[in-house]
């Protein structure tokens, strides 16, 4: 009978001590989940973040990228006015382009690819070049837009340089005499090397596309300059695109789930970071890891 009563003791004692051990574990694996939680939504910000601040300085140079451009074209076409109501002839006018040609080239790379234009009646171009005989000026977008924007400057958008073969924009701008016309083309392959920034870790990647879906530029180089609208989903997520304008958003694109940092610049250009879901929680296991 002693020995039931002290096994019996014993029992409670074991079972008033499970009890709180019991407490215990379930209050840390609460914790552990909290804090799990917490560190995933933290890194996730930071990861976000990170890429905020990339989208928001490959932006930036795109901007000053055409900037510069729409700059050099201005002072040009004011140079080419002064010369016009000075009575410069047009051999002097096109000699004039040519060192322009040059010296924006030397001073600011080769994406600035040449100045022409449709001055006295006739095409002028600073690189020289001798369009075929059916090459009608006044047909072409940069002719076009320029009277339409009635001496204001126009970025044309991207299109097949009839000379290179290459996707180029042009700036272009109509003179005060309401005859003449100034244009440069800007090549854009200094926009596609920027691509290259807008991922995270090697994760996701980028792109530049219009208003109307045609990719300015894109980490694989082979989809520059075609549309991302081509299929109904690519129209529907144009749409979310443009919808968007600035921020980020999820979706579901071609059997992911994604999420999308848009911000729109000049031009109605969008610069877009896609980063799958499952890349992005990859990211964040690796930034705490690093943490770690």
């Amino acid at each position: 009978m002693k020995m039931k009563k002290e096994e019996l003791k014993n029992g409670r004692k074991t079972k008033s001590m499970l009890i709180p051990l019991f407490l215990v574990f379930v209050f840390v694996a609460v914790m552990v989940f909290y804090t799990s939680t917490l560190i995933y939504r933290v890194d996730v910000l930071n990861s976000s973040a990170v890429i905020e601040d990339r989208m928001k300085n490959v932006s930036s140079l795109v901007e000053n990228h055409l900037n510069t451009a729409e700059n050099v074209m201005q002072i040009t076409a004011d140079s080419v006015h002064h010369m016009l109501i000075s009575g410069s002839t047009p051999a002097r006018i096109q000699e004039f382009l040519v060192e322009e040609t040059e010296n924006v080239s030397e001073q600011f790379g080769d994406d600035y690819h040449g100045i022409y234009g449709y001055i006295m009646s006739r095409y002028m171009d600073g690189l020289g070049w001798e369009p075929p005989a059916d090459y009608d000026p006044k047909s072409r977008d940069w002719y076009t837009i320029a009277r339409e924007k009635d001496g204001e400057a126009a970025i044309v958008p991207p299109y097949i340089d009839a000379q290179t073969g290459d996707l180029v924009i042009s700036v272009c701008r109509m003179l005060p005499d309401r005859q003449n016309i100034i244009s440069m083309d800007l090549k854009l392959d200094g926009i596609q090397d920027m691509m290259k920034e807008l991922t995270i870790n090697g994760k996701g990647y980028g792109y530049i596309v219009d208003e109307n879906g045609l990719f300015v530029a894109h980490e694989d180089k082979d989809r520059k300059g075609t549309y991302i609208n081509d299929t109904a989903e690519g129209e529907k997520l144009l749409q979310t695109i443009k919808n968007t304008e600035s921020g980020s958003i999820s979706v579901r694109y071609e059997g992911e789930k994604q999420t999308l940092f848009i911000n729109r610049i000049m031009n109605n250009w969008y610069v877009v970071t896609v980063v799958g879901n499952s890349e992005l929680y990859r990211v964040r296991s690796a930034s705490s890891a690093m943490s770690l």
